[in-house]
């Protein structure tokens, strides 16, 4: 239950560049579902969405070319970055449920080129 009532209140956050408290409380609450996620399919898709609409506003991507080998965790392009290759790789076929994969699929169509 803790999970969903986190993911409530992240999708009813603002989520502006101006304002500093307003991106430390997205932060937290993200933070707050990666400790619930317990290895759920349908938690690690939502949360990696969140994650890409959270932080995509917030940090350039990495180039191809450019992406380092080993990613870090704590760097936010780098969590940018593995959230929308999750998300695309459950769309393309990874995802255990028709339902996960055409969710994914639709998440992913405005971020493919």
């Amino acid at each position: 239950m803790e999970f969903w009532f986190h993911l409530g209140h992240f999708v009813t956050l603002r989520l502006h560049d101006n304002d500093p408290g307003s991106a430390k409380e997205v932060d937290e609450t993200l933070a707050a579902l990666r400790s619930l996620l317990d290895g759920r399919e349908n938690r690690d898709v939502l949360y990696s969405i969140a994650i890409v609409r959270a932080i995509g506003q917030r940090v350039s991507e990495y180039v191809e070319s450019e992406a380092p080998l080993h990613l870090d965790e704590q760097d936010t392009r780098s969590k940018l970055m593995v959230a929308k290759r999750f998300v695309r790789d459950e769309g393309n076929g990874a995802g255990t449920t028709n339902v996960i994969r055409r969710f994914c699929e639709l998440a992913s169509r405005p971020w493919n080129p």
